[in-house]
């Protein structure tokens, strides 16, 4: 259905398109349909991050901060000692239990031994220092038994001391391991609670204390688009004002891994300097058309959920085409049915 009224699309019919009649077919300016090429793009957000960042916490509540020996900004090594909390103190208690341990696990060693030896004695006293009758030799058997008991008995006793106190001894380590917080890798010291985590705070279990990056493994971090980029593709992207403006290359980096987040890497890092949290887009293309029939967007337009545009006439007045479409980038809209390449349609 045509009625009066060009472009005014009516609100109670969206497949109803009014045409005014009364304006002269010369008021419009003509386009042809011709091919082209369409690429789709995006702006894609990206953060300078720290991939490798460990958040060092302690397990154990009710602990305050003893010796703290590092302050925000610090570069750290695996294995430094950052910071001591309460109940640190374990050191002799710890060496007591490991020498008590070998020590009754020398003596274990022994028994075997020093029975042996026992058992040759009371022989040779029967053998050489009796008469050998009946009731000696019912002696023997009983002082033979009461050795080997004896020293079941110690066994018992050396295996019982070692298994308490290898017990104990784990204890005081698993103490002193929630006391003593060490640095796990290499980098610098981003975070610490309560500012500085100053001597006597008390600690939650479970609280993060201490947060270290790692500043020589920096990436720029995005999320989504991953289906955009391939493996080697180099990519230009502009930082924000805050970093002067400046354009660096970049490509994706380990795209097997990525997930909600991707990531990319600096091609020249080493003649860049960039700053973790820093920010920058880059235009990355989401599709494209190659030499497909094409209009531009203004000529092009929507009712409901199907697009039409205005051709002229055999009386010279527009009328309502039906078209199909594809893919649509900031000045281009892909024809892909309703259309022939040639053809000439009014745009405002």
């Amino acid at each position: 259905m045509l009625s009066a009224g060009c472009s005014r699309e009516q609100e109670e019919d969206p497949d109803v398109v009014l045409i005014d009649h009364e304006e002269e077919s010369t008021g419009y300016v003509m386009v042809r349909v011709a091919r082209g090429d369409v690429e789709k793009t995006m702006t894609l957000r990206c953060i300078y991050v720290q991939t490798s960042e460990e958040e060092i916490s302690t397990p154990a509540a009710g602990k305050k901060a003893e010796e703290v020996y590092v302050a925000p900004g610090d570069s750290v090594a695996a294995g430094q000692l950052l910071v001591l909390l309460s109940g640190a103190g374990q050191e002799d208690k710890i060496r007591e239990l490991e020498h008590r341990i070998a020590r009754n696990k020398l003596l274990l060693e022994y028994t075997d031994t020093d029975e042996a030896y026992e058992l040759s004695r009371r022989w040779w006293d029967y053998v050489y220092r009796s008469s050998q009758s009946e009731e000696e030799k019912e002696q023997l058997e009983e002082s033979l038994e009461e050795i080997r008991q004896s020293w079941q008995y110690k066994r018992e006793d050396y295996q019982d001391a070692i298994d308490l106190d290898t017990l104990e001894l784990a204890l005081q380590q698993k103490a002193m391991e929630e006391s003593c917080l060490y640095a796990g890798i290499d980098g610098v010291v981003t975070y610490m609670y309560n500012t500085s985590l100053p001597v006597g705070t008390p600690v939650e279990g479970g609280e993060v204390l201490i947060r270290i990056a790692d500043n020589s493994t920096c990436l720029f971090e995005s999320a989504g688009a991953s289906c955009c980029f391939q493996e080697g593709q180099v990519l230009q992207l502009e930082m924000d004002a805050g970093s002067g403006q400046m354009e660096v290359d970049v490509v994706p980096y380990d795209m097997e891994n990525w997930g909600e987040k991707i990531y990319f890497a600096v091609v020249d890092d080493e003649n860049v300097d960039i700053q973790a949290g820093s920010g920058g887009h880059m235009n990355v293309t989401v599709d494209s058309r190659s030499q497909v029939l094409t209009l531009p967007k203004k000529a092009v337009y929507t009712a409901g959920a199907r697009r039409f545009v205005y051709v002229q006439g055999e009386d010279g007045f527009p009328e309502v085409r039906w078209v199909e479409t594809g893919l649509e980038d900031d000045s281009l809209v892909e024809i892909t049915g309703g259309l022939s390449e040639g053809e000439d349609v009014i745009m405002r």
